[in-house]
């Protein structure tokens, strides 16, 4: 039995500003082509990412388009928009397609009129990406100041007001689960004990997940800057808080025994703490989507990271049995489950989609469902076999799972 719980509606906001068309710089060009992600305040005072991007030129027989795929830390898919001049109007590019070199530099807001998404400064993982789906540059951390333009009444909800759900964890015996929150907020449902969260703190970076202690007494919360929070009986073995990171920390994955946890970035980093020992990454390759999720094997010698595209990367004696990297899908995968006995794994997509491998059951999903907000993370029932879907703006849906409420 699906129940759905949703408190407000979220709406994707796709900036079709203006139709460009940008390959790689090609040969008699003089360079390859560069990107540079930077946070600053628009003319108008609001807050905006500065994009420039070099030695690119136009082709109108490409059908390819690159584009700023903008998106909150915590995964939540907030807007996309075609690179164009600070106009909005005659894109820097070369049309005629003689090779030589062009300059875009544009400012775009990331807020958008008429929706739901938040317009405030903060912290925002970028990247760019073809529209067929290739990694062109990113995911890149970019700070944007706040800033003290006002945008108009139709204009989106400040971040401030609108806490992201990110994260689901279950209990070891499935008799509850929490929610985490961008914002360091844990809400807890059915029997999860209530620990606290760190929404008191000043963060440096948003949560960006949360994963239960083995007894289920506690659990960690991760950030995107690689700052790692304990509580409960959840012990704290190390973070990444106080290093530069090459891309922001997606999630975290326990030992068997709890005392130690690997965290994992979007480029694929693997960074090991307390008994968690480092089995492989790829923090050395070129992704053609970044990593999203991970999930360790029951004896924790090994782990899983799936990307965005599906794609599976398998380390230590973690069996790979299937993946969608060579799938058209309808929408990017968020997160990933393995079973309890580590002989599948499933995971999701932000539609609600999910791909069951091994000896992961498929007990329904919301794909082909109009949601209110996408869906970010899933935990598994280690009691049932089912599974609990959480959407951004707190709805959870349940597999096979019992529902135990939602924000």
């Amino acid at each position: 039995m699906i129940r759905k719980v949703a408190t407000f509606v979220s709406a994707l906001i796709l900036f079709c500003l203006a139709t460009i068309v940008l390959v790689p710089d090609r040969a008699g060009a003089s360079g390859a082509p560069t990107y540079s992600i930077t946070g600053t305040c628009n003319a108008a005072g609001l807050p905006s990412l500065h994009i420039v991007a070099q030695n690119v030129m136009a082709d109108p027989n490409e059908q390819s388009e690159p584009e700023v795929d903008m998106e909150w830390e915590a995964g939540s898919h907030l807007s996309d928009f075609n690179v164009e001049d600070a106009n909005s109007s005659t894109v820097l590019v070369d049309y005629t397609g003689n090779g030589s070199d062009s300059t875009i530099d544009s400012t775009e807001w990331v807020g958008g009129s008429g929706g739901s998404y938040p317009y405030s400064g903060g912290l925002y993982t970028v990247d760019v990406v073809s529209l067929s789906g290739a990694l062109l540059y990113g995911p890149v951390l970019v700070n944007v100041p706040a800033c003290s333009g006002s945008p108009s009444s139709t204009s989106p909800v400040p971040q401030s007001q609108v806490p992201t759900a990110v994260g689901i964890a279950a209990t070891p015996n499935g008799d509850g689960y929490w929610i985490a929150y961008t914002t360091g907020g844990v809400n807890s449902y059915g029997n999860a004990g209530g620990y606290g969260g760190v929404s008191n703190l000043t963060l440096n970076a948003t949560i960006s997940h949360i994963v239960s202690t083995p007894d289920g007494g506690g659990y960690w919360l991760v950030a995107s800057d690689g700052g790692t929070f304990a509580e409960g009986d959840a012990q704290f073995y190390g973070s990444m808080g106080a290093t530069h990171l090459n891309a922001p920390v997606v999630d975290i994955a326990p030992t068997p025994d709890g005392h130690g946890y690997w965290l994992v970035a979007s480029d694929g980093g693997i960074f090991s703490f307390g008994d968690a020992q480092f089995y492989g990454s790829t923090g050395n390759l070129h992704l053609n989507q970044p990593v999203v999720g991970m999930a360790s094997t029951p004896d924790g010698h090994g782990y899983w990271l799936v990307a965005r595209d599906g794609g599976i990367f398998a380390f230590g004696d973690a069996p790979f049995y299937g993946s969608t990297g060579n799938v058209d899908l309808n929408k990017p995968v968020n997160g990933m489950a393995a079973t309890s006995d580590g002989l599948g794994y499933w995971f999701v997509a932000s539609d609600g989609g999910i791909f069951a491998y091994g000896d992961a059951d498929f007990e329904g999903s919301m794909g082909g469902t109009t949601l209110n907000a996408p869906i970010v993370g899933m935990a598994p029932d280690n009691a049932t076999g089912g599974y609990w879907l959480l959407g951004s703006d707190g709805g959870v849906f349940s597999f096979d799972a019992p529902f135990d409420g939602a924000r």
